[in-house]
């Protein structure tokens, strides 16, 4: 989300100019000027009390309005890495989390406690006033569905334990280290997903955005669908299951260790093909038909599918 750490330093530089003094002219020979320049320092001087009387006023308005505050702190804590909203749940050690309403970009890293569920809102605004995520506790005492329709603009943190069920539909996802059964859904945004396992019936969809899943492993039975955005895929496939590549129009780029072993299916419209691992070729079509179905590496248990639309293919051994 890349360990995705988002924070970066900016470091700005300052220069500084030096202006030498440039004569007006002999004082002696335009007497008239010294007034003219006495006047001048008069009218700073008044500019400046003017100035100092306008700041005050505005200060003492500033401070009524926020109640006593500081502006300094105030400010701060409206700053977009301010911490707005904070949830902390309790939860079982294999919790199934459900995030609704919510539009903006939502990150999830797996955190220390194995029973814990941290909910945060950094940055953005809080029309509404809340200090805390409302969410509910399903019956069956692992479903939790939090309410994130409050959030405007903000990020939603979520702190989760290392295996959890995620469901997920918004404009931009990170999973960092988790484990479990996901479905993760943008409109458009990127979904990227690093260091974990996606287990079970596992869905990572798009319509247009990129695709990025980097050091996985793909465990059961996990599609990767896009609708025009390219999809990448590094890591491991368990035996005995299916991995589904789906692409409407745009580049598969997935990397799978020299050791893989496991049965091709490319159905669809093949643009171009382009495969390290031996004796993987381009069907016999000049229109971008064609089908492939062979085997890789030895007595192949797992099953890989690509379903295409044009696009250029790429399958990397690594």
């Amino acid at each position: 989300m890349q360990n995705f750490d988002n924070n970066s330093d900016w470091y700005g530089s300052g220069s500084q100019q030096m202006y030498g003094n440039a004569a007006f002219g002999q004082g002696i020979m335009y007497p008239y000027v010294r007034r003219r320049v006495r006047r001048g320092c008069f009218s700073c001087l008044s500019t400046i009390v003017v100035l100092i009387i306008v700041a005050g006023v505005s200060i003492g308005i500033f401070f009524a309005a926020t109640g006593g505050n500081n502006p300094l702190t105030f400010f701060t804590a409206n700053s977009s890495t301010q911490v707005s909203e904070r949830t902390v749940i309790s939860a079982t050690t294999h919790p199934k989390i459900v995030l609704n309403n919510s539009t903006g970009f939502v990150q999830v890293h797996a955190g220390s406690a194995s029973n814990q569920i941290i909910a945060e809102v950094i940055g953005g605004s809080n029309d509404f006033g809340d200090t805390s995520l409302p969410y509910t506790r399903g019956s069956d005492g692992e479903t939790i569905t939090i309410d994130a329709g409050n959030v405007v603009d903000g990020t939603i943190d979520l702190t989760v334990p290392a295996t959890s069920d995620l469901k997920i539909d918004t404009d931009g996802i990170q999973v960092v280290g988790v484990r479990g059964q996901m479905s993760l859904t943008s409109p458009a945004g990127p979904i990227t997903i690093t260091q974990s396992n996606l287990t079970g019936k596992s869905m990572l969809d798009n319509n247009g955005g990129p695709i990025f899943a980097i050091q996985d492993m793909l465990i059961g039975n996990v599609t990767l669908s896009n609708n025009g955005g390219v999809i990448t895929f590094s890591g491991t496939i368990a035996p005995n299951g299916k991995y589904t590549f789906d692409s409407n129009g745009s580049m598969v780029d997935v990397t799978l260790p020299a050791t893989s072993s496991f049965h091709l299916d490319v159905t669809g419209n093949i643009d171009t093909f382009t495969s390290d691992f031996p004796g993987i070729s381009m069907p016999n079509s000049d229109f971008g038909g064609g089908e492939i179905h062979t085997n890789v590496g030895t007595d192949p248990s797992a099953t890989v599918t690509m379903d295409l639309n044009g696009g250029p293919v790429v399958l990397h051994k690594q």
